[in-house]
């Protein structure tokens, strides 16, 4: 051994040093794929179908799911089982969420939790019964002792439904002895499942305020292609600079079925090295809303799909999925780096996506100046040692970008610090070149647009604004309605005027760099100048908030009608808002109060509820008819408070957007009776009564807003919030005769509707 150290020091330091990081990397696995099997004993839960439609850590909108949803074909009342030994612990029935559900405990401490379920089975029957007596109501939470309703292993203890949803299935739930809920995959129970997961994109996120990808100050999406061999891949290099994070579009599928499922874990390497894991196995309700930082809530909100962060959004937060030893931001040197990405389903059937990035500095070319005589152009461009090229390319664009033609480069010559440009005119007066540089070490960056034709002051020169928030950044995107020379952006404040330079995505589009967060709330306009003869400058008022994690703060409209508070916590990272007010919205059955206001960024979460307070106009008649709404492609009700003294209205919500106060005066409709009314029926026909009940604007809030009664007795109806309609199942049968239902429904404005329907029962003689 000795001889061998001497005579192979470096080969072997080579082997120990490969063998620690495959050692280190089995950890990391151990630990990820070292899942707790909480019981082997465990029988299906239905025997509907052994399909999913979801899987355990799915998105929902502000949650994780917590369980596993079992196909029922479309259909309702197939037995639902006990899936070990225990007691009934805990019954619920309810308009809203899990509908009717059982809650198990189990011998090995473990809950079992089934929910959407029709109909209980007899033997809970009698406690929901009289719990809903006691309380006059449809809705229960019943909580019973070990010794009441015993279980054992294969049971019926329900029937499945669509209770609480809009579709038939089994939602079905394991929670250890805290109840915490895991996957109950990672129980004895299994579907087949041999497919691989599908990869769809990758998007690459500027973390701070040196980020670049491919140049941009945003996030960049790419698409991925399948290579075979369970293998993807991207089309070209990705460029990067500064911190960087990488997130993935991707989901499971299962040969046969049209259902996409969220993977259950995904890894990321960096150059062979373990740098991201998760795996979706275990959380405690007190964690679901954090569903909006694993997942991205920005490319959510903005419709370019559901991404799994590949990196973790706040630190502060800890998410069991994750092993919070590895950050996932991406700080890397500069040059090339191979990236793998494994994502696998409970399985095992995995998939990989190999792709490069590039890390270098941000080189885009920077123009210093540009002139134009009769007979050539001259472009001149910073060289230094990050600016440094290897050739350059020319062509006329349009306004839009669009190339309408290769321009001539005739000579390019340097100096100590400038490469320059000379190019032959073109004929058109409009002219638009586009200038596209190759770095040395590789890479790309942005081209640049120059315009050479000289413009005077422009009475249609107009620009449109929007604004871009990142994680650590916070932009503004500027339009123009027709080709300018290279504009200059301004923020000022009381003390001074800071320039933020440009970058320029187009002939017609150009976005600020990033700067300190605090420059933007110090502002209270922003300039936009051209460098026109005479200048041409743009103005508008600005009024943004930096709102931070340690502290509360409040924001008002500039009317002071609308105020909103954020109290200590209630953002994940550091967040520039304000609130303009945004153009009318027609209200069907109400009408506004007042005028909408967007409270701004609408595509950042919250990590908690901020405080919605809205002023209505004096002498306002009805003000319970006057609600606070947000709209989310329709208005939403939120539950408020409203003070009559200070005329105001004010509610909790959990995400910012557009609000207003809406005036419902339209009440709710029923509809679809039966027995319908001046009807004949057989007393076998008549097994119990139904109806639809629906509020468009305010809507119903909860059971207590229904009241039924047979023959002016009344009865306790169960109210399906979700799909609109109530149902009564009758203890016996009614008499022949004349008899009269009558059914009552108070919407959130306090708008009341009431039906009646008379019908007689014949005798089935």
């Amino acid at each position: 051994m000795n001889l061998c150290l001497c005579i192979f020091p470096n080969e072997l330091i080579k082997v120990i040093i490969n063998f620690m990081k495959k050692i280190i990397i089995l950890k990391i696995a151990l630990s990820l794929f070292a899942v707790s099997v909480y019981s082997q004993n465990y029988i299906w839960p239905t025997n509907a179908s052994k399909y999913l439609s979801s899987t355990f850590g799915e998105y929902r909108e502000g949650h994780f799911h917590s369980g596993i949803d079992i196909k029922t074909n479309h259909k309702v009342g197939y037995p639902v089982y006990a899936v070990d030994n225990g007691y009934v612990w805990r019954i619920r029935t309810s308009p809203f969420g899990y509908g009717k559900a059982v809650y198990l405990k189990l011998n090995d401490g473990n809950i079992a939790v089934y929910g959407h379920l029709d109909r209980f089975d007899d033997k809970l029957l009698p406690y929901v019964r009289a719990e809903q007596f006691k309380q006059n109501r449809y809705s229960t939470d019943i909580y019973l002792s070990e010794n009441e309703i015993r279980v054992s292993r294969g049971d019926i203890i329900g029937y499945t439904g669509d209770t609480g949803s809009k579709h038939p299935h089994l939602h079905f739930e394991l929670r250890d002895t805290s109840g915490k809920p895991f996957n109950p995959l990672n129980s004895n129970l299994k579907v087949e499942d041999h497919t691989i997961p599908t990869i769809k994109e990758i998007a690459t996120i500027p973390i701070g305020k040196e980020s670049r990808i491919n140049g941009r100050v945003y996030i960049q999406v790419f698409k991925v292609k399948y290579l075979g061999d369970r293998e993807f891949g991207l089309e070209d290099t990705i460029n990067v600079s500064g911190p960087v994070g990488i997130e993935i579009r991707t989901y499971d599928t299962v040969r046969g079925l049209p259902n996409k499922y969220s993977p259950y874990g995904i890894q990321m390497y960096v150059d062979d090295s373990s740098r991201f894991a998760t795996q979706y196995n275990k959380f405690d309700f007190d964690e679901t809303r954090f569903v909006n930082i694993d997942r991205d809530f920005q490319l959510i909100q903005d419709e370019i799909g559901c991404f799994n962060r590949l990196w973790i959004y706040d630190t502060s937060k800890t998410i069991p999925f994750y092993d919070n030893s590895q950050i996932g931001i991406l700080k890397l040197k500069e040059g090339y780096h191979d990236i793998k990405i494994e994502v696998y389903d409970h399985y095992r059937n995995t998939s990989t996506l190999k792709f490069t990035l590039f890390s270098g500095a941000d080189n885009n070319p920077l123009i210093k100046k540009y002139e134009c005589n009769i007979n050539e152009y001259r472009v001149f461009i910073e060289s230094d040692s990050i600016r440094s090229y290897r050739s350059f390319s020319a062509e006329w664009v349009n306004k839009y970008g669009n190339v309408i033609g290769s321009a001539r480069l005739n000579k390019i010559e340097t100096n100590d610090d400038n490469y320059i440009l000379k190019i032959l005119p073109h004929p058109h007066k409009d002219e638009i070149i586009k200038i596209t540089a190759t770095p040395k070490q590789g890479g790309q960056v942005l081209p640049a647009y120059l315009k050479f034709s000289s413009l005077g002051l422009s009475e249609d020169m107009s620009v449109i604004s929007s604004y871009i928030h990142n994680p650590q950044t916070f932009l503004c995107n500027i339009t123009f309605n027709r080709a300018t020379e290279q504009p200059h952006f301004f923020l000022q404040s009381e003390e001074s005027i800071k320039e933020i330079p440009l970058i320029s995505e187009s002939p017609l589009k150009f976005v600020t760099e990033p700067v300190p967060l605090c420059w933007w709330e110090e502002a209270f306009a922003y300039e936009i100048r051209i460098p026109t003869k005479p200048v041409n400058i743009m103005r508008k008022k600005i009024d943004f908030k930096c709102i931070t994690p340690d502290r509360a703060n409040t924001i008002f409209s500039e009317d002071k009608v609308l105020t909103a508070t954020f109290g200590k916590n209630s953002v994940y990272d550091s967040l520039v808002t304000w609130v303009e007010k945004s153009s009318p919205i027609s209200v069907k059955g109400g009408k506004l109060v007042t005028d909408c206001y967007r409270v701004f960024p609408t595509t950042q979460p919250l990590n908690d509820y901020i405080k919605i307070m809205l002023k209505y106009p004096v002498n306002q008649e009805r003000i319970e008819q006057i609600g606070l709404y947000r709209w989310d492609d329709e208005w939403e009700y939120v539950e408020g408070i409203s003070n009559d003294l200070e005329e105001i209205i004010t509610a909790r919500s959990g995400n910012l957007g557009t609000f207003c106060l809406i005036r419902d005066f339209t009440p709710p409709v029923i509809t679809q009776i039966f027995p319908g009314n001046g009807g004949s029926f057989r007393v076998s026909s008549i097994k119990g009564f139904k109806a639809e009940v629906e509020d468009k604007l305010s809507g119903i809030k909860d059971d207590t807003s229904i009241l039924v009664a047979i023959d002016s007795e009344p009865i306790i109806v169960e109210y399906h919030a979700v799909k609109n309609y109530i149902r009564y199942k009758l203890p016996g049968e009614l008499t022949p005769g004349q008899h009269t239902l009558t059914i009552t429904v108070i919407d959130r404005a306090m708008n009341s509707t009431t039906a009646v329907s008379k019908f007689f029962v014949l005798s089935d003689r």
